[in-house]
């Protein structure tokens, strides 16, 4: 019970994450004009954004501080670390946001995996410092019985190929709470 109420604490609140969206989108509108631009002073940003200047001002400081952009005789241009991500594989690019998203919004990681020819393979993980990986101790292809990686995967197999795996795999006991019967 305590842990729960532990989680509640910590959670963000609806406010605040609403903030962090809205900033979230005026950085990326920004870097969206900055990038069509081809060079653009603060104030035509300002205007094209729709943003007042005050704030443009202070999100440009942090993109500059990010490297995502870089100022030359007063025009802001696309940054080092912004052309490195734009010469990246796109789709990777787009699911790297979009992990950094879900991981973000509950603030834990966040794990893509896959159940290919009869194995549990973890594709990704998007972490961070304040959302840590989960310590694997126990190889999750081994223990799927056992972690919520597992168990999602697993359910949506057919009896028989959850048979297999678990005939390969038998379920083991790794913590007093670990369900090992078959059993529904």
């Amino acid at each position: 019970m305590t842990e729960r109420n532990d989680m509640a604490r910590h959670r963000n609140t609806p406010a605040l994450v609403r903030q962090k969206w809205q900033t979230t989108q005026r950085a990326r509108d920004l870097l969206h004009v900055i990038s069509t631009a081809g060079g653009i002073d603060s104030r035509a940003l300002a205007h094209k954004a729709k943003l007042s200047l005050n704030t443009t001002v202070r999100l440009l400081d942090w993109l500059l501080e990010q490297r995502l952009i870089e100022t030359v005789g007063g025009a802001y241009f696309t940054g080092p670390a912004l052309d490195l991500v734009a010469k990246a594989d796109p789709h990777r690019r787009m699911l790297n946001i979009a992990f950094g998203q879900l991981r973000d919004d509950p603030g834990a990681a966040v794990y893509i995996s896959t159940y290919t020819h009869g194995e549990i393979d973890v594709n990704g993980c998007a972490h961070s410092a304040s959302a840590p990986p989960v310590h694997e101790w126990a190889p999750f292809a081994e223990t799927a019985h056992a972690s919520a990686v597992g168990k999602n995967l697993l359910a949506q197999l057919d009896f028989d190929s959850r048979m297999d795996h678990l005939t390969r795999y038998p379920s083991v006991q790794l913590t007093e709470r670990t369900i090992t019967s078959p059993a529904p």
